[in-house]
């Protein structure tokens, strides 16, 4: 009996022992799997934080696995325009030369981390410098219409004439939360006419 207790107590601590490595590495931990893994008493080694693996320790017949949440698969949200004209078969909505347009989105109840917001376009024109101005107002129900606004005017593309194009806009959203919503403002300054599909949030 006290040889069995010995042993489940030295694999309570080599586990116990392990998980605290990941508290002082700031490596979240929130869920924890059992699976058999044969008769080893081997712990595998700490990879650094930012490569959001899937870590192990095993101890005997019993394999402790920790997952750092923060580096949960992606999610993907497409949010859809108001038309005002059509591409091909595509309903999109048209921004002409020197105009501009408005493009909605919000922020879902499980975000975490912004991993890329793009506006997806077809251009009708290439450009290898395509200037466009964006401006952005977004908050949460409660909060003014104008909680939270940013702007980018220095920012540029390279896209071209009839090829899908997703135009990163993150730089207008700095800040933004889960339930937060909002809308975007593109401003075509002489880079031909744009015609704006959908928005696309990824996030974790």
């Amino acid at each position: 009996m006290k040889k069995l207790l010995s042993i489940f107590l030295g694999a309570f601590l080599s586990v116990t022992s392990f998980a605290q490595v990941f508290e002082t590495n700031e490596i979240r931990i929130d869920q924890r799997f059992s699976c058999p893994n044969g008769n080893h008493t081997t712990r595998d080694a700490l990879p650094t934080p930012d490569e959001g693996q899937v870590f192990a320790c095993t101890t005997h017949d019993r394999q402790e696995m920790y997952f750092n949440s923060a580096w949960q698969d992606t999610k993907t949200i497409r949010f859809p325009i108001t038309s005002n004209a059509s591409q091909g078969d595509y309903p999109v909505l048209e921004i002409l030369t020197n105009g501009n347009g408005f493009v909605p989105f919000c922020v879902p109840v499980d975000f975490h981390e912004l991993v890329s917001f793009d506006i997806i376009i077809i251009p009708e024109e290439t450009q290898a410098t395509a200037d466009v101005d964006l401006t952005s107002s977004f908050g949460t129900i409660g909060e003014s219409e104008t909680a939270h606004t940013d702007s980018d005017t220095a920012i540029t593309y390279n896209w071209t004439a009839g090829v899908k194009f997703a135009a990163d806009v993150s730089s207008v959203l700095t800040g933004i939360a889960a339930n937060d919503d909002g809308g975007i403002d593109w401003d075509n300054n002489s880079t031909g006419i744009v015609n704006i599909i959908w928005t696309e949030i990824v996030y974790r």
